[in-house]
């Protein structure tokens, strides 16, 4: 366990303090897997200085019912910045252990019944099983204002932490949790996963009466589809039609994919109008005459050029019930942060939301309810790839654990 920062040489190092504190409580989600979670540990804060004072390291420490939880504070003077040099986390685990592990960013590709040796830049979560049987389960929760954490094999045969990208410090931080948890079953993790919960801060959103999880309807695989003769395009008919099948079959939701304000990795597409095919106000009608709440998809490019102030304030406007923010992608520190300020001024604005290439779930739809779900595995729509019962008896044990997911289905009838 450390950490090392550029700025930083630790030296003479002394245990200063140590704290414990424990929590027994249970608290009760807006929505989830369960009414009530329960939330119980046992706490130990080792806080250790450096000979000169003014630079310490704490260790926090949490044993819950459910498995064990730790992160790093750092607290230094006279520093305006850090950088992160490497984080020294490491996790023992026999060589001859069966392990699942993501073997592609944003939770695709499986790496199935991997060795240790054979793990390599792996995304979280990993399941992984011992040679007596045994499963244990790693992840992260807390996930903010850091880059996401990758294991990579060593050559003392553990695996260590291989932080993505560049981090930049402020003179005190906090970094996510670290959790693991081990049992007899992989079930076991299904049904505690509110552990990964647990370990964020509660939620921030005071009135949560706009929070309406639902099933939504969704045009993306659809586009070229013929029915009766009607060809679905990215057009105004197509959507109107699509408002009248979420309404006939009493579902709450249609989303407009990319394309409806231009190319979307095109800087120029303006995503406060919309294409000529695309008559926004008429479509809104039809939804508000059918009760179907539309949401949006939005590319991270438009994010990124735009205001995002003027972007929601403009969909809030519209009536425009969500947004998918679409190829997030990066694992970085830029992509969370990215992340987490869409995430706060959708909340501001009482816009719900989903992203599409998402970061690790980590938990924080705790603090920030409004966060429905997210593309962190490979979907139905991929096709053949996903459509296997193999991957759909992984996922529920592996990706599913961090967080809620989109699975999209996107076929129903091979022809089409």
């Amino acid at each position: 366990m450390g950490i090392e920062l550029n700025e930083i040489n630790w030296k003479g190092l002394a245990i200063a303090e140590i704290k414990k504190d424990s929590l027994r409580t249970n608290w009760k989600p807006l929505w989830g897997t369960q009414k009530i979670y329960p939330d119980n540990y046992n706490g130990l804060t080792i806080k250790i200085k450096d000979e000169n004072l003014n630079n310490c390291i704490s260790f926090l420490l949490r044993m819950y019912d459910e498995g064990l939880a730790f992160k790093y504070e750092i607290e230094t003077e006279g520093i305006p910045s850090l950088t992160l040099k490497k984080e020294c986390t490491e996790f023992n685990i026999p060589d001859n252990s069966q392990s699942w592990v993501l073997a592609h960013p944003w939770g695709k590709k499986y790496k199935k019944e991997a060795h240790v040796s054979q793990i390599k830049n792996a995304s979280l979560p990993l399941l992984s099983k011992s040679g007596k049987g045994r499963y244990i389960f790693i992840t992260e929760a807390g996930l903010y204002n850091y880059g996401s954490l990758h294991l990579s094999a060593n050559k003392n045969g553990s695996l260590s932490a291989d932080i993505v990208g560049d981090v930049d410090l402020k003179p005190k931080f906090y970094t996510p949790w670290r959790v693991i948890m081990a049992a007899d079953s992989p079930v076991y993790f299904v049904e505690h996963s509110y552990i990964i919960q647990n370990l964020n801060p509660l939620s921030k959103i005071k009135n949560t009466s706009w929070i309406k999880p639902g099933i939504s309807t969704w045009d993306w695989r659809a586009r070229g589809a013929i029915e009766n003769g009607f060809e679905y395009k990215l057009n105004t008919e197509s959507m109107m039609r699509f408002i009248d099948k979420t309404s006939e079959l009493g579902l709450p939701y249609f989303m407009i994919d990319a394309g409806w304000y231009g190319a979307e990795h095109d800087k120029s597409s303006d995503p406060l109008t919309t294409i000529s095919n695309i008559d926004l106000p008429m479509i809104m009608q039809r939804a508000k005459e059918k009760n179907v709440g539309i949401w949006l998809y939005v590319n991270r490019v438009a994010f990124e050029q735009y205001d995002i102030d003027t972007l929601l304030s403009q969909y809030k406007e519209w009536g425009i019930f969500g947004i998918k923010l679409g190829f997030l992608r990066e694992q970085n520190q830029r992509g969370v942060e990215l992340l987490q300020r869409v995430l706060e001024k959708c909340a501001a604005y009482e816009i719900m939301f989903d992203c599409h290439e998402s970061v690790i779930p980590s938990g924080i739809e705790r603090t920030w309810p409004h966060f429905l779900t997210r593309e962190y595995n490979h979907s139905l729509m991929d096709g053949s790839y996903i459509a296997s019962p193999v991957d759909h008896t992984i996922t529920p044990f592996l990706n599913n654990v961090a967080g809620p997911i989109d699975v999209t289905p996107g076929f129903f009838d091979i022809d089409k």
